[in-house]
């Protein structure tokens, strides 16, 4: 991710919706500590959140495209 990154392709952050909302299953199956939930959840919700928000200047569907991206990214998406 890094080398995309520094040598200039560009990254599209949506590709990656899916890690946060898998990694945060797996957690909330995976660990016992409410407290280690709810951090890893809140992280992965907020940065969810930051990417939807910056995309809102495209129109409201990138709302269903994020929710999309995150439960099935192996389909194609209707709305991006």
């Amino acid at each position: 991710m890094c080398y995309l990154f520094l040598t200039g392709t560009p990254i599209d952050p949506f590709h990656f919706v899916w890690v946060a909302f898998y990694s945060s299953l797996f957690v909330c199956l995976s660990f016992r500590s409410i407290w280690l939930k709810v951090l890893v959840c809140g992280i992965n919700l907020l940065t969810v959140s930051g990417f939807t928000f910056i995309a809102l200047m495209g129109g409201t569907d990138i709302i269903l495209a994020v929710i999309w991206n995150a439960l099935v990214p192996f389909l194609p998406n209707p709305w991006y």
